[in-house]
């Protein structure tokens, strides 16, 4: 299995524990706050569909938690590349 194919199965799974976490309510309210910001910003900028605002607060529509989600996954995967790489080229 190549560096890329696991870098990805291991941004899939830290993904995932993170929706776990976000089961948790103070995790959700401090996720909700970490990517309420950008989204709500992205709104503001005219990008729509992201969600809406309610009492003060942004809250993200499906779009905007699938956009929080992929950009997760990508940092995630940037993250385990990096560490496969750099542990490949330690072997050598």
């Amino acid at each position: 299995m190549g560096t890329r194919a696991r870098a990805a199965i291991h941004a899939t799974l830290a993904t995932g524990a993170v929706a776990l976490l976000m089961l948790v309510p103070l995790v959700f309210a401090v996720g909700l706050v970490v990517f309420m910001l950008p989204l709500w910003f992205l709104d503001n900028l005219g990008v729509p569909g992201l969600g809406h605002e309610l009492n003060g607060f942004f809250v993200p529509s499906a779009l905007g938690w699938g956009l929080a989600a992929g950009t997760a996954w990508l940092f995630f995967f940037w993250i385990f590349l990096g560490r496969s790489q750099w542990k490949a080229r330690r072997v050598q």
